[in-house]
């Protein structure tokens, strides 16, 4: 039996419509890859933590990369949680006191052939709530003054208010006699260069065992302050008197610096947000302070070779 020409074109023709379909519907159920971000609030408060909440969608036969990698945040303090399949939660800590923007975020992932492609989402804008106005690098703080009394009570005791002012002038005499005598003595001692005393300010503040003790706190208001007088001696700007935010714009660009200004965050969270840090990151923060230290301390002159 013979089959008609015409028959065998149009089986063919229909073979092929029907491949063409099956490969059309299989593309658009794919899932196209994409990588979104949300937080779970617009407005934080210096201090607290923020979830970050990463939707992403890979092709049929991809996995993300192990170990898993968020990029864009590394200015930051996160716990990054892979929750379930197709979502990743990350909590980060809102360190600063202005709005900043985080991102843009991404993550990286395999192929069902093993080819390593890129996710990107855009960059998300968190507002910092204060109470020190729109711009608090620019606010201007008061010291609390208290009630001032309707009338002086030195006009009643006058001879009570003399008495203390006699006294208070003998004390103030005192210590006047005892600042210029202190100033002498120093004045008559060698000075050690910035980098010794800043050494030894760290290993007389160790020794004090304020940490072990659970003068957290303490410790780091005293550690900040060794840190910041370093710097004021090493680069020539009041970084004692001034904000970490305010050091950090001062700094820019220099690594050796910035990487100090991480170290001052940190010490900030534990001043002002009572964070806690264990035992190992209060070892990494002197290692750290120690670093920078020998970084920027002069070099030592080396030595001269005798005659031959």
């Amino acid at each position: 039996m013979t089959i008609p020409r015409a028959s065998i074109r149009t089986a063919m023709i229909a073979a092929v419509g029907l491949l063409l379909f099956a490969t059309a519907a299989a593309t658009a159920a794919a899932p196209a890859p994409a990588l979104t971000v949300t937080p779970s609030d617009a407005a934080v408060n210096v201090g607290a933590w923020v979830t970050l909440t990463l939707n992403y969608t890979l092709p049929e036969g991809a996995a993300l990369t192990d170990p898993l990698t968020v990029s864009g945040l590394e200015e930051f303090t996160v716990n990054i949680a892979k929750a379930r399949a197709g979502v990743i939660t990350v909590r980060l800590l809102v360190d600063r006191l202005e709005t900043f923007t985080i991102g843009p975020l991404g993550l990286d992932y395999r192929d069902a052939g093993g080819m390593t492609h890129p996710l990107q989402a855009g960059p998300v804008t968190l507002t910092v709530n204060t109470n020190l106005g729109a711009e608090p690098a620019k606010a201007a703080l008061k010291p609390i003054r208290d009630i001032i009394p309707a009338q002086p009570r030195w006009l009643t005791y006058t001879a009570w208010t003399l008495a203390a002012a006699g006294l208070i002038g003998l004390i103030l005499a005192g210590f006047w006699w005892r600042k210029q005598r202190r100033t002498a003595q120093q004045q008559a001692l060698p000075v050690d260069p910035p980098h010794v005393w800043a050494e030894n300010e760290l290993a007389q503040l160790v020794a004090r065992r304020l940490f072990e003790n659970g003068d957290v706190k303490t410790f780091y208001f005293l550690f900040s302050e060794i840190v910041r007088r370093y710097m004021e001696a090493v680069r020539l700007f009041p970084a004692a008197e001034m904000t970490t935010e305010e050091i950090g714009r001062q700094v820019r660009g220099n690594l050796e610096d910035e990487a100090l200004v991480a170290l001052l965050r940190q010490a900030d969270l534990v001043k002002f947000a009572d964070a806690v840090p264990t035992a190992d990151r209060q070892a990494q923060d002197l290692a750290a302070a120690r670093t920078y230290i020998r970084q920027t301390a002069p070099a030592a002159p080396e030595p001269t070779k005798a005659p031959s």
